[in-house]
């Protein structure tokens, strides 16, 4: 994983509570994994969690709403957030923060805002 996207993701380890990041391309295949806590991201999940996200698409295009640009899922125990991420050559990404209950959803929003700006910049 070229450096610039191992630090971009890194980033989101200064929040309490974020067990993991994930970019995956456009079909589900992972660019990039960082795991910033000994947890179950050791299970290899993203075609799952890829899946799940893709039927949030889907139902946007069902409902005419346009393209999914930012989700939310929450369990008991862990959360995923995930955003769609478009770089240079109009290839899409799929940017995924694994976390905690009780995780500070605003810090992860905020830091995505940051995050998005640089990953839409590299190409892979």
């Amino acid at each position: 994983m070229p450096e610039q996207i191992e630090e971009t993701l890194k980033s989101f380890e200064k929040i309490d509570k974020v067990l993991g990041t994930m970019l995956l391309n456009s079909v589900g295949k992972i660019l990039a994994k960082t795991v910033t806590q000994n947890n179950q991201m050791e299970n290899n999940w993203e075609q799952e969690i890829f899946n799940c996200l893709h039927l949030g698409e889907q139902l946007g295009t069902l409902l005419q709403l346009g393209k999914l640009t930012q989700s939310y899922l929450e369990y008991p125990d862990l959360n995923f957030t995930s955003e769609t991420i478009k770089d240079k050559q109009d290839e899409i990404k799929l940017l995924i923060i694994i976390s905690q209950e009780g995780v500070n959803l605003g810090r992860i929003r905020m830091e995505i805002r940051k995050v998005k700006k640089i990953l839409e910049e590299i190409t892979l």
